[in-house]
């Protein structure tokens, strides 16, 4: 039998799981869709996911592959996973590919959301997919701090220092869009890659800037200190969503 690759694209709600990858002493969502193949199929695979979420992160396009002699078409294995699969993990697609194609490295592009309610209250049933900010927000002065991040740049300063230190922190943000919908800030950041927890500490001085708590000196400022300290705290992981990504 001839080996295949296949290519699943994969929705979850990531409130209940340690993140993407596998992880000792807890429960990742990769765990998760593996064990459904094996339930579903009897054969053990290692998925190649394109790239790490964080514990309480969401996704709706995660990307993951794997490679398989089985015979089953590509197109079934959205049904049979999804029979096994808990409510909160979801596959979307999944397809026959190329034998070179590989989730992560084969990646032009990722689109990530965060989602911030700019309201007197927030419904219990939305707080965990979005932070709460009541403090009103100057779009027209986040608009202008967008266009600082957009671009190359070294974003040392936007890297978790948990991440590893020698890691070249040079990046190219292609777009940070801002949309106001009722009381929601959406916050849609793309580029070919980010950094540890890049996303989650831009929103956040987008956020701050918004609320008059820094300028947009400070923030070119922040840039360029290539200095993790300058930029302030990180934004919780529950208002972030892989979106897709391109190939």
């Amino acid at each position: 039998m001839d080996l295949r690759n296949i290519k699943l694209v994969i929705e979850y709600d990531g409130t209940a799981y340690s993140g993407w990858q596998i992880q000792d002493n807890a429960i990742a969502v990769q765990n998760v869709v593996e064990e459904a193949i094996f339930l579903g199929t009897e054969e053990r695979v290692q998925l190649i996911g394109a790239g790490r979420t964080d514990k309480g992160v969401h996704a709706l396009g995660q990307v993951a592959n794997f490679f398989t002699r089985s015979q089953i078409p590509a197109d079934a294995y959205r049904f049979i996973l999804n029979d096994k699969l808990p409510e909160d993990v979801f596959i979307r697609e999944s397809i026959q590919v190329p034998m070179e194609f590989h989730a992560r490295y084969s990646a032009k592009k990722k689109t990530y959301r965060y989602v911030v309610h700019n309201g007197a209250y927030l419904s219990p049933l939305a707080r965990l997919y979005k932070i709460h900010i009541r403090k009103k927000l100057d779009m027209e002065a986040m608009l202008k701090g967008k266009e600082i991040l957009t671009g190359r740049h070294d974003f040392r300063s936007f890297m978790s220092a948990k991440a590893e230190e020698k890691v070249n922190t040079v990046r190219r943000i292609n777009r940070i869009g801002i949309l106001q919908k009722e009381e929601d800030f959406i916050f849609t950041f793309e580029a070919e890659s980010f950094l540890y927890n890049q996303v989650r500490i831009m929103a956040a001085c987008l956020v701050r800037l918004g609320m008059g708590k820094i300028t947009l000196e400070d923030l070119q400022a922040i840039l360029e200190a290539k200095n993790r300290e300058k930029a302030g705290s990180t934004f919780p992981a529950k208002g972030l969503t892989l979106l897709q990504i391109d190939y």
